[in-house]
């Protein structure tokens, strides 16, 4: 009522286009002088850390969001003070951020577990960008920002996997998880770590569908890699135990004689038998 009453005495637009003009002058002012003081917190030389960066940008989350409860009405009925200060805390962030990074890389090395935490920092801050901002697009491509973390984090992922398999085999005991589950140990904690970093890159939620097809074709073809190391070494293994099994029997000559024929058709008859399980097997429900 007190700006309806003023605008009737005054009986001037031209003074309600002058403060709303003004007004924005003053967010922007604001936003930028709050924004300078979060980057006097990050380190001007060596010391500086990709955290320093991180908490930039949750700061700016942080104040996004106590604007927007302290003001959840318009300004003159026009200005949206939340939006306002958000556009311009989100927008120079996003342009300073990867120089800041620049300088980490100058003097640290970045994990990629630690450079993917701040990928979804950024996912939160474009989700907000697209709110303020419909009309415009995010001020930089964050996917091609943390692409090589990504890659650094597949790398890491597919050399653990012989790994896995190798110390899966080594506590293997043979006998069936349960009377329900007739695999071994073995099986689950390979399908677990599968399934576990096959997961882990989804969860990331990237948002270039072929860097990531990318990254999953890779993981795919170690994990070949892996179960294929495992088959050759339990196939060896049940080739060692039958070699074994078959030096037990020890025949005279006139056993062997006599019983020649008899063996050769036992050995058909269970060769005949492997051969006609392995057509007839029915496909195993792979762990979750």
């Amino acid at each position: 009522p007190a700006m309806i009453l003023f605008k009737e005495l005054t009986n001037g637009p031209d003074i309600d286009i002058k403060m709303k003009k003004r007004l924005r002058k003053t967010i922007f002012k604001a936003s930028e002088d709050y924004y300078v003081s979060l980057l006097d917190r990050v380190p001007k030389d060596r010391s500086i850390e990709i955290q320093h960066v991180q908490n930039v940008g949750e700061l700016i989350i942080k104040e996004i969001e106590n604007v927007q409860k302290r003001y959840n009405k318009p300004l003159l009925d026009v200005v949206n003070l939340p939006f306002e200060s958000a556009s311009v805390l989100i927008q120079a962030f996003a342009s300073d951020a990867p120089v800041m990074i620049r300088r980490v890389e100058k003097y640290t090395a970045i994990g990629p577990t630690d450079a993917l935490e701040m990928y979804d920092m950024f996912k939160e801050l474009r989700n907000i960008y697209s709110q303020v901002q419909p009309k415009k697009a995010f001020p930089i491509n964050i996917e091609k920002l943390f692409t090589k973390y990504l890659s650094q984090l597949c790398d890491e992922a597919s050399a653990k996997v012989l790994g896995v398999v190798k110390e899966s085999i080594k506590n293997e005991t043979w006998e069936s998880v349960n009377p329900e589950v007739h695999y071994s140990t073995s099986v689950v904690d390979i399908f677990r770590m599968i399934n576990g970093s096959i997961g882990l890159f989804k969860r990331l939620e990237w948002q270039n569908n072929y860097q990531i097809a990318k990254i999953i074709t890779f993981l795919l073809k170690s994990f070949s890699d892996g179960l294929h190391y495992y088959a050759g070494v339990i196939l060896k293994m049940i080739e060692e135990d039958l070699s074994d099994d078959s030096s037990e029997f020890i025949f005279s000559d006139d056993d062997n004689k006599e019983n020649t024929l008899g063996n050769e058709k036992s050995k058909m008859s269970w060769m005949d038998g492997m051969k006609s399980a392995l057509r007839n097997s029915q496909p195993v429900e792979l762990p979750k």
